[in-house]
C-alpha cells in the first residue's frame, strides 16, 4: 500500500530547481512548485466562480468551467503527454467541443 508518507519522501527525492540561484546551492522539488501552483489555480477558480455566480447564473459557469477542462485536457495530450495521443481522442475531444459549443449557442 502507498502511503502519503511515501508519496512525499518520492516526491522530496526527485529533480529540484534553485529558485535563487547562488543561494546557498538550495533547491526545490519540481513536484512541490507543481502543487504549490496547483493548490494556487484551483483557490483562483474557487473565487471567480464564486463571484461569477454572484453576477451571472449557474449555467454560465457550468459552461466556463467545462470548456477549461476541455482545454486543460487538450494541453495536456497535445503538451505533456510522453506519447502522442491517439486520433480517437482527438474524435472525441473535437465531438466534445462541439456539443458544448451548439449547446451554448442554443441557449
Amino acid at each position: 500500500m502507498h502511503t502519503l508518507r511515501a508519496s512525499l519522501e518520492l516526491w522530496s527525492g526527485l529533480d529540484t530547481v534553485s529558485l535563487l540561484p547562488g543561494l546557498l546551492g538550495a533547491g526545490v522539488p519540481v513536484m512541490w512548485l507543481l502543487l504549490a501552483g496547483e493548490v494556487a489555480a484551483d483557490h483562483a477558480v474557487k473565487l471567480t466562480t464564486t463571484r461569477l455566480i454572484g453576477e451571472t447564473s449557474a449555467l454560465s459557469v457550468t459552461l466556463l468551467m467545462t470548456l477549461q477542462r476541455f482545454l486543460a485536457l487538450v494541453v495536456s495530450a497535445a503538451v505533456l503527454s510522453p506519447t502522442p495521443p491517439e486520433p480517437t481522442l482527438w474524435a472525441g475531444l473535437l465531438l466534445v467541443g462541439l456539443g458544448s459549443a451548439a449547446y451554448a449557442l442554443g441557449n
